[in-house]
């Protein structure tokens, strides 16, 4: 016994060949602007989460341990904000306000910008009123990225910091310190 008739599920024939489809959609393509476009086709510069690396290389430098992008701390914020709702579009917007920080410094993008320039516009977010998104983007992107920088055993040689003791024990337990 079938509830619905075969005739609601029918799939209507088209008269149009697939050159044909296929030359539409490429139209379509063509006729979008180029940045969107590249979002469509992927890659370009059109990556809107493109200001995070340097914002978190500015963030957290090299010195004797690497720099926040060189331990995959970018890519691990992404990760985890693809995980929970609000977060990418939290960081796409601070990526947006970066971008357009640069510019009213005469610079394309953040990434184009030197260090000094870059650590200005973050000692600025820093120091921003609690409610913006500036202040909002620098507190949390900072306490995620030191988050993830510090997980990494790389990362652990500027603190002194050997690792666990485990699975070796504490040996001298039973001795007084």
């Amino acid at each position: 016994m079938t509830i619905w008739p075969r005739r609601a599920f029918a799939v209507p024939r088209f008269a149009l060949g697939r050159r044909a489809a296929l030359a539409g959609a490429l139209a379509a393509l063509a006729a979008l602007p180029r940045r969107a476009r590249a979002l469509v086709i992927g890659g370009g510069e059109a990556d809107p989460l493109a200001a995070l690396g340097p914002w978190l290389d500015t963030l957290i430098p090299a010195d004797e341990t690497p720099a926040a992008t060189a331990l995959g701390v970018r890519q691990a914020m992404i990760d985890q904000a693809r995980g929970q709702p609000g977060a990418l579009a939290f960081l796409e917007s601070g990526c947006r306000w970066l971008d357009g920080e640069a510019q009213t410094q005469g610079a394309q993008s953040f990434a184009a910008l030197g260090d000094a320039a870059r650590e200005a516009i973050a000692a600025a977010a820093a120091a921003a009123p609690p409610d913006t998104l500036a202040r909002r983007f620098f507190d949390n992107t900072w306490r995620i990225a030191l988050y993830h920088y510090y997980a990494r055993p790389a990362s652990w040689a500027s603190l002194g910091y050997a690792g666990p003791p485990q699975p070796k024990g504490f040996p001298d337990a039973d001795r007084p310190p």
